[in-house]
Order: structure tokens, then C-alpha cells, then sequence
């Protein structure tokens, strides 16, 4: 979990999908023979990555959830541009999410959208004494609903 103990109006995306720029990852095996190979992915990646970075900001998410993992090289991005980011999120907590949210479940990155977004009033995060960390959503779609 990389957020703060605590956000407050909070646009939330929920993503089933990988978030890796598919033209590389499609690949079995990539030879890198010389550093301009290197170069190029490198810079395949960062376009990706900053295509995907405008689109979130374009749609004020101030919230990412995920069901997979995501590269390091793009929580730092997300971090360093101020959207926290929650990973390997069980489909069953996403389902549950969606319901209190009022988000949808983007399983493409490309459809990304506001309709599709949802909204918490407060998100919180409480640690344990066993290092167990948890998120409290706090949420006035279903009021009688605390996630």
C-alpha cells in the first residue's frame, strides 16, 4: 500500500488490468544486443507510462486500485505525481468497492473514463500491531455501507 494514512474526496479507479505497455510484454523473447535496443524500450515504456499518467490526471483520480501488481518504474511515477496506488487487490474487494463506490470495474486501461470512476468521502488507513495494514472506505453513495 502506497498512500497516506488519509484522503478525503477521493475519485476512485478500480483496474483488473496488467497496466504494461503490451507492445513489449507480447513479446517472448527480446534479444538486447546492443544499448540502443535498451534505449528504445526504455523510451517505449516511458511513453506508455506518461500516456497513462495524462489520462489519470485528465480524470482527477486521486485513487488507484488494482488488481495486479504494477512496475516499479510506474508507482514511482504515480507517487512522484501525487496518485496513491493500492495493489493486488482480490476480485472479490474490487466487487465490493464497485458496489459502495458507484465505480466499474475497468478491465481495460484504454476505457478509462469518468463515468466509469467512483467516489469516496474519506479513505483511512489503520495499521495493526502485527504489521497488518487495512483501508476504512467511508462512502455517502450507501451510507449504511462502510468497506
Amino acid at each position: 500500500i502506497c498512500i497516506p494514512k488519509k484522503l478525503n474526496n477521493v475519485i476512485i479507479a478500480l483496474i483488473s488490468d496488467k497496466l504494461n505497455p503490451s507492445s513489449i510484454h507480447d513479446v517472448n523473447i527480446v534479444e538486447i544486443n546492443n544499448i540502443e535496443y535498451f534505449k528504445k524500450i526504455y523510451e517505449i515504456k516511458k511513453e506508455f507510462y506518461n500516456d497513462l499518467l495524462i489520462t489519470f490526471k485528465k480524470n482527477k483520480i486521486g485513487l488507484l486500485v488494482s488488481q495486479w501488481g504494477l512496475n516499479e518504474e510506474f508507482k514511482y511515477l504515480f507517487f512522484k505525481n501525487n496518485i496513491p496506488v493500492v495493489c493486488w487487490t482480490r476480485s472479490s474487494n474490487l466487487e465490493i468497492l464497485s458496489f459502495t463506490t458507484k465505480a466499474r470495474i475497468i478491465s481495460n486501461y484504454l476505457d478509462i473514463n469518468f463515468s466509469r470512476l467512483g467516489f469516496s468521502r474519506s479513505v483511512r488507513e489503520i495499521s495493526f500491531k502485527d504489521n497488518t495494514k487495512i483501508l476504512i472506505f467511508d462512502n455517502f453513495f450507501s451510507p449504511k455501507c462502510i468497506t
